[in-house]
């Protein structure tokens, strides 16, 4: 079961621009599209759901960073 991170940070924050997002002491790059991570990879992007997400290519996230509701997330534009 995938554990994808959705934030409530808007999409329109990025605006299609390359960011970071920072959560659980990691700093994590934006990419496209889960394709452009390897399988097992953190990566973070805009959700289809106009929120910015974190996932796990073919992984769960939330139990990669022993993370769950409320965790506070930084993103950054670059």
């Amino acid at each position: 079961m995938y554990g994808n991170i959705i934030s409530n940070i808007s999409n329109e924050h990025v605006n299609n621009k390359s960011f970071t997002t920072d959560i659980a002491s990691k700093s994590i790059k934006s990419v496209l599209a889960y394709g452009d991570a390897d399988s097992g990879e953190l990566l973070t992007l805009e959700g289809s759901h106009g929120f910015i997400e974190i996932a796990v290519n073919k992984g769960n996230a939330a139990k990669l960073l022993n993370c769950s509701v409320g965790e506070p997330i930084t993103v950054k534009i670059i």
